[in-house]
């Protein structure tokens, strides 16, 4: 990435970071402002519906122009999960994806407090919720799911998530002598 810059013979200041310059137009503050405010407009416009996967830019360029950064201005995402998510699915999706992230949130919660005797279970789960919680903050200013190749490690990593706060119980001994001998609980 660095190396890229300095070859692109883009110079990184305060600036170019707060928004000052276009040099790198929708990634800068300045730019992320304008296509979450773009978002925010489509969500209002397209509540229940969205405009549907992968329609934020066409939609954008074509109802809601870009002044700041340039109506000529290339960008894959509203640079916010919520956001995108929104836009693209209206409420309905933004619900159903903020549930999931709740529910997420909740396993770990529980399965933190069901733990509390096995310390190195504990502290994976721990470690689990600090790296979700990060995640989500990170998607205030990203949307790392769109592309293919991150979105499977992320969802790996919620199966993680599901996998390790899922109560382990061990099989009844009982149970499992009754089911080699062919006999049913009765």
């Amino acid at each position: 990435g660095v190396l890229f810059v300095l070859r692109a013979g883009v110079t990184i200041t305060p600036d170019t970071l707060l928004g000052q310059s276009a040099a790198l137009g929708a990634s800068s503050l300045q730019g992320r402002i304008e296509l979450w405010s773009r978002a925010l407009y489509i969500l209002q416009d397209f509540a229940f519906t969205g405009v549907g996967l992968g329609m934020v830019q066409p939609v954008i360029n074509l109802l809601y122009p870009l002044f700041t950064i340039g109506p000529d201005a290339v960008f894959l995402h509203a640079h916010n999960i919520y956001l995108q998510t929104g836009a693209e699915m209206g409420f309905p999706g933004l619900i159903a994806h903020l549930a999931l992230y709740l529910t997420l949130l909740a396993l770990l919660l529980a399965a933190i407090r069901r733990t509390a005797d096995d310390p190195q279970r504990q502290a994976l789960l721990l470690g689990l919720l600090g790296a979700l919680l990060i995640f989500l903050v990170h998607g205030c200013f990203e949307v790392i799911t769109y592309a293919t190749r991150a979105a499977i490690v992320v969802w790996a990593f919620f199966g993680l998530i599901v996998a390790a706060a899922t109560p382990l119980s061990p099989p009844s001994p009982l149970r499992g002598a009754e089911r080699r001998r062919g006999r049913g609980m009765r």
